[in-house]
């Protein structure tokens, strides 16, 4: 499986010479040699030039490697990038802080893909919005207009922050049974082992049977409440990101992030998904337990 390598800094944020170093194919400026003549390039590195006049930054860069030393430069990558007045992690005021998510190639793999996401202040866990009123599609055709297009995407995306940050709010306000966390939990084991990055049935199953329940242990006390906001969070950070989790034997394993590009988008929107179904759920005064349509796939 591609691994990408990462860089991240939600303080100062990054810079081009940051950025290149640890994830070059942002600077593509031709596209793959296997690409069709229609295929046309906007480098990434464009969009960030116009997006950093409006007030943003990368905050966080990561990229697929390939094999094939040609390739690597054209390969898939994904960035996250916040307004520069929120920079920092202020745990007081900005507990969820709105970010823009970029995902794009120029080797025909990716068409350009956006999302709105949340950085975390406590955790700095990285969620993903998979509402399709946080994302935007272009395809690589084109056109002279396609980078203020794809500006304008990402401040409509911005704008839905407000939308969202009070979706965020009430699952902060409804709480699940240890029955609940548990259901919850095995649905998004079920992203991260049972499908591949494109949704399919995948061909490496599971080996390890980790424990739903200590994927579920807080590491945190602003956790430790199980409301549908932190029991997301809990899966999110050790599904996505990685930790040292015990198997149903109780032995010790560490459960390394998510090494894909595609994977860690959307197991990443699945899990949140999850999340607001089981929201609405509860908002209905009903249990999750009951709710067989949310876990039978």
């Amino acid at each position: 499986m591609a691994i990408p390598t990462v860089v991240e800094n939600v303080y100062r944020g990054l810079t081009d010479e940051q950025i290149r170093k640890h994830c070059p194919s942002v600077f593509a400026e031709d596209k793959y040699t296997d690409c069709s003549g229609k295929y046309t390039v906007i480098p990434t590195g464009d969009i960030l030039t116009r997006l950093r006049q409006e007030g943003f930054t990368v905050v966080t860069a990561m990229q697929a490697r390939s094999s094939n030393k040609e390739k690597f430069a054209h390969t898939n990558h994904l960035l996250r990038l916040r307004r520069i007045s929120d920079l920092g992690r202020d745990i007081t005021t900005k507990i969820e802080v709105p970010e823009v998510i970029i995902n794009n190639s120029t080797d025909r793999s990716r068409a350009w893909q956006f999302f709105l996401g949340f950085c975390r202040s406590f955790c700095l866990n990285g969620l993903v919005v998979g509402d399709p009123a946080g994302t935007m599609r272009l395809y690589h055709r084109g056109g002279e207009d396609t980078v203020a297009r794809v500006v304008e995407g990402s401040l409509r995306i911005i704008g839905e922050s407000d939308k969202h940050l009070a979706v965020l709010q009430d699952m902060k306000r409804f709480h699940l049974s240890e029955q609940e966390q548990i259901l919850f939990i095995k649905q998004a084991m079920k992203f991260r082992f049972g499908t591949d990055e494109e949704g399919k049935e995948a061909k490496k199953k599971q080996s390890v049977p980790y424990d739903p329940k200590s994927i579920l242990v807080s590491v945190r006390f602003q956790d430790d409440a199980p409301t549908v906001n932190n029991i997301m969070n809990r899966a999110q950070e050790k599904l996505v990101k990685g930790a040292r989790v015990q198997d149903t034997f109780g032995s010790w394993h560490k459960l390394q992030a998510i090494r894909d590009v595609r994977k860690n988008l959307s197991v990443n929107r699945a899990i949140w998904n999850l999340a607001t179904a089981s929201l609405e759920v509860k908002k209905l005064g009903g249990n999750l337990l009951d709710a067989k349509e949310l876990f039978t796939h």
